[in-house]
């Protein structure tokens, strides 16, 4: 059984055990609430068919026996891997239901847990081999939980995930699910294409506005032509990030190793319309015209209360105004800026 069939979505929500009104869901075999509301969430109204729809509407048998491989489908997808649902017609025993309803009766069986992990295809190298423990504490974590859809695809997406750090270009050529009945337990075999070691090649930025490639440049953890680990890139996405000048950061390889053995990297940014350090910078001004406005209306001030020619306090007031209409003129652009 290929571990790819048991990728499938499941929809969450609420929905009648009906199905477009010819399948009902005989639902005392589940007694897991979670797989109950998925297959409840599968069997929701669709669509309509018929005249007026543009849909050819199945036969009721077609439909129901496309449903119960759905269900079935989604129990496997929980980790009841060798889950059946087979259908059936209505009979007086099973109460008022409406002529010509099939009943889709679910068969469960037992719930496999992830046993062995077998990986292969990776060369061995001093690389691999540093992060074999890191891999092998990773797939320890996967053990012995339920052998759902989920947690098969994270465990895969995982081991992935550290062997580039390694080969920048690995990727899963095959894969397969074994059982064992006798502990319900399953043996997960992936083969990995790894490719080629590569090094670091050049730098192109994509999304810089404000912020200058040396300022990106001052937090590089690794050189130019120094042999490639996906971990340095990883330190360094992470870097960028904790300089807050960007909504967000992506560090990303190119999807092929050039000719001389290196793999591009591709640095994408979204900055932020105004960053701290800038706000920082503008807002000088800004201070400056209020601190002379305030200063410059104390001294209007004060020659008013001591009695000091009218032409003083009228300089003075001047003065005042056009401080603070030059503060109100930077404030406009700031809120115009920031908008």
């Amino acid at each position: 059984m290929a571990l790819v069939l048991l990728a499938m979505g499941v929809m969450a929500g609420t929905a009648t055990a009906r199905a477009d009104g010819h399948l009902y869901l005989n639902e005392k075999p589940i007694a897991d609430p979670a797989v109950l509301a998925a297959m409840r969430s599968y069997l929701a109204p669709r669509e309509p068919a018929g005249p007026g729809t543009g849909k050819a509407p199945s036969p009721p048998a077609e439909r129901a026996a496309v449903d119960c491989d759905k269900l079935a489908s989604v129990l496997r997808a929980f980790g009841y891997l060798e889950a059946q649902v087979t259908c059936r017609p209505a009979t007086a025993a099973d109460g008022s239901l409406p002529e010509g309803t099939i009943i889709a009766d679910p068969l469960p069986g037992d719930m496999f847990r992830v046993g062995i992990i077998d990986i292969s295809g990776v060369r061995s190298s001093p690389e691999v081999d540093a992060i074999a423990a890191i891999i092998g504490d990773r797939i320890a974590s996967y053990t012995g939980k339920p052998a759902t859809s989920e947690a098969l695809w994270a465990m895969e997406s995982d081991v992935l995930r550290h062997v580039r750090d390694i080969y920048p270009l690995a990727d899963v050529t095959e894969r397969a699910l074994r059982l064992d009945h006798a502990r319900h337990l399953t043996t997960v075999e992936m083969t990995i294409d790894g490719g080629s070691t590569a090094t670091f090649g050049d730098l192109t930025f994509s999304g810089l506005g404000r912020v200058s490639r040396d300022t990106i440049r001052k937090e590089l953890t690794f050189r130019t032509g120094q042999p490639y680990d996906g971990r340095l890139l990883s330190d360094f996405q992470r870097r960028l990030e904790a300089t807050h000048l960007f909504q967000s950061v992506r560090v990303v390889t190119a999807d092929h190793i050039e000719a001389d053995g290196s793999i591009g990297i591709f640095v994408v940014v979204k900055e932020f319309r105004e960053n701290v350090a800038e706000l920082r910078q503008d807002s000088t001004p800004l201070a400056l015209s209020l601190l002379a406005a305030l200063l410059v209306l104390s001294g209007r001030l004060m020659a008013l209360y001591a009695g000091g020619p009218r032409w003083l306090q009228r300089g003075l007031g001047a003065a005042s105004l056009a401080a603070l209409a030059v503060s109100a003129v930077l404030v406009v652009m700031r809120l115009a800026q920031l908008v």
